[in-house]
């Protein structure tokens, strides 16, 4: 059995999380764990409940890009989340733009 791959994704858009929740439920190994709306939230997620990969919007309020250079720092998720993440984000976005696909772009 292929273990999931467990993303969280945050973006101040509700229509892009909609649609990504869409095209994850499509896809029988990727799982989305968790949501957020802004920088904050993604810290939170990171920090309770780590993913394999957070989609991080870098333009939401509270600085997206300073987000991604925290949660880039060697201790910033490890510390809770021992082990390295299985897939890269290009494996997890392939499995998306797949299932997205073969629904004829629908999500």
């Amino acid at each position: 059995m292929t273990q999931m791959i467990r993303i969280a994704a945050v973006d101040d858009h509700q229509l892009f999380l909609d649609g990504l929740e869409r095209a994850v439920r499509r896809a029988p190994d990727v799982e989305l764990i968790a949501r957020g709306t802004c920088s904050a939230d993604a810290l939170k997620i990171a920090a309770n409940t780590p993913p394999d990969v957070i989609l991080l919007d870098i333009t939401m309020p509270g600085d997206g890009i300073a987000t991604a250079r925290l949660l880039a720092l060697p201790d910033a998720v490890t510390a809770r989340h021992p082990s390295p993440a299985r897939w890269s984000p290009r494996e997890v976005l392939g499995h998306l733009v797949d299932s997205a696909t073969n629904n004829h772009g629908r999500f």
